[in-house]
């Protein structure tokens, strides 16, 4: 009987922290492709000579209540940085421009004197979603 209980309360852990894991992964990642695709635009939009974004973490802090997304820029760790934004629905639109810090690594970039609304393209810059 004491060998049936243990193995009971195994499968009950094992159940718990599956459901606790699939809980913090949901949580972790609450933005999507199109949001993070317009960020890559705002980038775009703000530096002239970006060829890759490799988004790293999405995150929430629930102190302030503001979220934040980082990623590195052209396979650079010396170009990694982030964005954060009172709410997820702000990287509902594409328009805007972003200014990354700290500007003097970022400078080199080429800082473009694009308007908000400026088409752009992502053609030629090869992305890394979160989620892949």
């Amino acid at each position: 009987m004491k060998k049936v209980w243990m193995i009971i309360s195994i499968i009950l852990i094992v159940i718990v922290a599956i459901i606790g894991g699939k809980i913090f992964m949901d949580k972790s990642n609450k933005i999507t492709i199109d949001q993070q695709e317009n960020i890559a635009k705002r980038i775009v939009r703000s530096y002239a000579n970006v060829s890759s974004i490799t988004f790293l973490k999405y995150y929430e802090n629930e102190k302030t209540g503001t979220v934040g997304i980082n990623f590195e820029l052209n396979g650079s760790k010396e170009l990694e940085t982030g964005i954060i934004a009172n709410d997820v629905s702000e990287f509902n639109s594409s328009e805007g421009i972003v200014g990354l810090n700290p500007v003097s690594k970022f400078e080199k970039l080429g800082i473009l004197n694009n308007k908000k609304d400026t088409p752009v393209s992502l053609e030629n810059v090869k992305i890394t979603y979160l989620g892949e």
